[in-house]
C-alpha cells in the first residue's frame, strides 16, 4: 500500500516535469535574459510564450517594456546622427561664409534652417555675413537683417558672449545707445581681457549718457540716418567686427592709401605696357602722370576721373548698392580703368588698341605693386 502510494507521487511528479513551462516561468525566464543583456534571446521566447498565452498581462508588459527600450534606443542613434548633421551643416556654413561668395552662404545657410530653424550657430554664421556687408556699405536692409539674425542667435544662446558683443557694437555704431548700453551692461566681465573691459566701461557710460540726453531706440530711424549721413554715429574702431572671410579676396575698398603713396607708386604704374596715364585723386586733391610719347589733356582726364568717381558713389548710394570698388568705360581719351580705396581713388588712361584682357591684366599688376608699397610701410611702422 506504501509502495503504491510513493509510485503515486513519482508518477505525478513525472508528469509535471514533462509538461511545457507554464506562463509565469517563462515570465521569469524572459526577465532573466533580460537582466543579463541577451535581447534577442529572450524576444523570442517572449514571442513564443504570446503565441501559447496571448494577451496575458505579465507577457504583455515585458513585451512593452521591451519595445519602449527599443524605441529609445532607436531615437537616441537618430538623435546622434541629426546632431552630427547639425555639426555638418554648422561647418559647411562657416567653410561658405569664408569664402568671396556671400551670396551662395546665405542661400546655404537659409536652406539649412529648413532641418535645424533652431541653430544658434547657423544665426550667429548668418548674422556675421550680414554684419560685415553693412559695415562696409551701410545698406539698411543688410543692418535689419543683421540685428534679425544676431537677436535670434543671443536669445537661443544666451550664455554665448559674442553675438551680444556683436550687438552691442551694432547698436551704438547707428545711435541706439540705450539698447547699446543694456548689451554692454551685460558684456561686463564677460571673459574680456583688461583693455577690452576698459573700452567696453568706457563705450557703455557714453551710450548711457547719450541714451539719457537723447532717448532714440528706433533701429529703422537710426539705420536711415546712418545711411544718409554716410556715417555711423560712433567710430568703435575695430572692436566687435567679423572677422573677414579667411579664405575671401581683399578688395582695396577696405585699404587705407597715403595720398603720397599712391603719387610715388603712379610713377611706377605708367611704366606697365599700355598704360598712357595714371590720375591720382581724393576729395580735395589731384595729379597726373603721363607716360613717354603720350599727349592728352591732364587737366581734362582728371576732371573725368573725379566726375566719374563721384557720381557712380553717388548713383550707387542712392540704389542701395554700396560702395563702388572699381569701374571701367571707354572714354574720348580711350579705355579707363577706375579703382577705389578707402579715401583716395586712381584712374588709368589706356593706349589707343589696348584691349580689356590688356586692361584688366595690367590693372591687376598696378593693383599688386601698390599692395606691395602699402606692405613696404607696414613693415617699416613694425
Amino acid at each position: 500500500m506504501a509502495f503504491q502510494g510513493l509510485k503515486t507521487v513519482l508518477d505525478a511528479f513525472r508528469l509535471r516535469r514533462s509538461q511545457p513551462p507554464g506562463v509565469y516561468e517563462l515570465a521569469n525566464k524572459v526577465k532573466t535574459l533580460i537582466e543579463q543583456g541577451e535581447r534577442d534571446a529572450a524576444r523570442r521566447i517572449l514571442q513564443d510564450a504570446l503565441e501559447r498565452f496571448p494577451g496575458h498581462s505579465s507577457l504583455e508588459d515585458i513585451n512593452h517594456f521591451l519595445g519602449q527600450g527599443r524605441l529609445q534606443e532607436t531615437l537616441a542613434g537618430l538623435r546622434r546622427v541629426v546632431e552630427q548633421a547639425r555639426k555638418v551643416h554648422v561647418c559647411a556654413a562657416r567653410a561658405f561664409a569664408d569664402t568671396d561668395n556671400r551670396q551662395k552662404a546665405i542661400e546655404f545657410i537659409t536652406a539649412a534652417f529648413r532641418q535645424f530653424p533652431e541653430c544658434h550657430e547657423l544665426h550667429l554664421i548668418l548674422g556675421e555675413i550680414y554684419l560685415r556687408q553693412y559695415l562696409e556699405d551701410q545698406i539698411p536692409e543688410d543692418g535689419q537683417k543683421a540685428l534679425e539674425s544676431l537677436e535670434r542667435a543671443c536669445r537661443l544662446d544666451p550664455r554665448n558672449s559674442l553675438p551680444r558683443k556683436y550687438l552691442a557694437g551694432f547698436y551704438a555704431r547707428i545711435g541706439c545707445f540705450g539698447r547699446a548700453a543694456e548689451h554692454l551692461t551685460a558684456l561686463d566681465g564677460k571673459g574680456a581681457d583688461e583693455e577690452e573691459q576698459r573700452y567696453i566701461q568706457e563705450l557703455r557710460s557714453y551710450c548711457s549718457r547719450r541714451a539719457s540726453e537723447a532717448p532714440n531706440d528706433d533701429v529703422g530711424r537710426c539705420l536711415t540716418e546712418v545711411w544718409e549721413r554716410r556715417q555711423f554715429a560712433v567710430d568703435c574702431r575695430d572692436w566687435a567686427l567679423p572677422k573677414p572671410p579667411a579664405f575671401g579676396r581683399r578688395h582695396m575698398k577696405s585699404i587705407m592709401v597715403p595720398f603720397a603713396l599712391m603719387e610715388l607708386t603712379a610713377k611706377m604704374w605708367v611704366e606697365l605696357p599700355g598704360v598712357a596715364g595714371v590720375v591720382v585723386q581724393n576729395q580735395i586733391r589731384s595729379n597726373t602722370f603721363k607716360a613717354e610719347g603720350v599727349e592728352f589733356d591732364p587737366v581734362g582726364l582728371e576732371h573725368v576721373v573725379r566726375e566719374v568717381a563721384e557720381k557712380s558713389a553717388e548713383a550707387c548710394h542712392r540704389m542701395g548698392l554700396g560702395h563702388v570698388r572699381h569701374c571701367e568705360l571707354k572714354s574720348a581719351m580711350g579705355l579707363l580703368s577706375i579703382h577705389m580705396f578707402a579715401d583716395t581713388w586712381a584712374g588709368l588712361l589706356f593706349k589707343s588698341g589696348s584691349s580689356m584682357t590688356q586692361v584688366r591684366t595690367v590693372t591687376q599688376q598696378c593693383l599688386d605693386l601698390m599692395a606691395e608699397a602699402v606692405g613696404e610701410i607696414y613693415e617699416s611702422n613694425s
